[in-house]
């Protein structure tokens, strides 16, 4: 009968202690960073950082998380949190561990081309114009990003990063519209010299 007591008392301890390491080591409370995200290519990304939290406010170090995309059409994600974008569109990735979840608003607009508003470029020495490009998603729709411009040649033009050009000499080179994850796209410019102030005659 004693020794049934001790066992039972016995139990009770490691039941209570197991009870004490689970309050301890389970994840309470989270946060994520970034809280929202757009992504602009398919190329597969690690973008989060989660810490987790006890009871107790403490840090819990390699919490184990289970991660999930309300939808996987848009985009992917492993159970490292390791995204994978498939398509344009819309998606919430959960993080969940312990009782904590937390959800990130996921926002895929695919880059696939570049579309210029000139075929090419003329322009006087010294003579300046703003240029203009778009970006395009899969679907050939018009999408927001930033693109920057670059000139092979600048003896000849310079342009700035968002795209005001400027003759700078005669001849001809090439400007180069860039936008993240796609091919980037050439313009033809030929600077010509001014033309001379037509000779006025005195009688």
């Amino acid at each position: 009968m004693l020794c049934t007591r001790n066992v039972l008392a016995l139990c009770a301890a490691l039941v209570l202690v197991g009870m004490v390491g689970c309050g301890a080591n389970r994840v309470e409370t989270m946060k994520i960073e970034p809280t929202s995200l757009a992504l602009y290519a398919k190329d597969s990304v690690s973008p989060f950082t989660v810490t987790a939290y006890n009871a107790k406010g403490e840090v819990l170090p390699a919490p184990a998380i289970a991660w999930s995309s309300t939808d996987t059409l848009t985009v992917k994600v492993d159970q490292t949190g390791r995204l994978t974008p498939m398509k344009s569109g819309m998606a919430t990735i959960a993080a969940a561990a312990g009782i904590a979840k937390v959800d990130v608003p996921v926002t895929v607009s695919l880059y696939t081309s570049l579309a210029l508003a000139d075929t090419a470029v003329a322009l006087m020495v010294g003579e300046g114009r703003p240029l203009a490009a778009q970006i395009l998603d899969e679907t050939g729709k018009p999408v927001e990003g930033p693109v920057m411009w670059e000139s092979m040649d600048k003896a000849i033009a310079e342009v700035t990063a968002e795209g005001m050009v400027t003759g700078m000499a005669p001849g001809s080179t090439m400007l180069s519209a860039v936008a993240k994850g796609v091919p980037s796209v050439q313009l033809p410019i030929t600077v010509e010299a001014p033309k001379p102030a037509p000779k006025v005659r005195v009688r």
